[in-house]
């Protein structure tokens, strides 16, 4: 992040209770960023497995990764993205499988998202939902009895052998 990414002010954390690397009050760009935790930053590039909170994005593309409050996405790309309530997202492309977007979403596409209950999209967004094939009846098999083994037995022509994969040793 301090050779490729800008960085140069900001607070650095290692949460070792969950594992995750923390970037607080800072501001990256142009760099991939992965499995990490934002809260107040600028950030452009390349983001997979983040966790953001309160942070302005612009001309990004986040992948797997979930917002959470108070962000505003801007020109950007996301993938399998899960958009929490008080996030903002405008001119960018949405393309999710089953992935809940609850926020409000303006002059952008979603793709196969899931809306959420607090979804406000204006005019100029398009939705594009999966459309799922109705199921086709079948004919199915009426049964009046209960049928044993016998009679599956007077089906068959030949004589009953069983699963006819018995190993026979012929040399004793």
């Amino acid at each position: 992040m301090i050779i490729n990414g800008n960085f140069r002010k900001g607070q650095f954390n290692y949460d070792t209770e969950i594992g995750r690397f923390q970037l607080k009050k800072a501001k990256v760009s142009g760099t991939m960023l992965k499995n990490m935790d934002f809260m107040l930053c600028e950030l452009s590039g390349v983001m997979d497995n983040c966790v953001l909170i309160n942070w302005n994005v612009s001309k990004a593309r986040i992948y797997n990764s979930k917002l959470y409050k108070g962000n505003k996405i801007h020109e950007s790309y996301l993938e399998k993205v899960s958009a929490n309530k008080n996030n903002e997202i405008s001119k960018s492309f949405i393309v999710n499988t089953e992935e809940i977007i609850n926020c409000n979403v303006s002059e952008s596409v979603i793709k196969f998202a899931t809306p959420g209950k607090d979804l406000k999209v204006d005019e100029s967004t398009t939705v594009v939902v999966k459309e799922m094939p109705l199921p086709t009846k079948t004919d199915a098999i009426n049964i009046d009895e209960i049928r044993d083994y016998s009679w599956i037995k007077s089906m068959n022509k030949t004589r009953d052998e069983g699963f006819a994969n018995e190993y026979k040793n012929n040399y004793r």
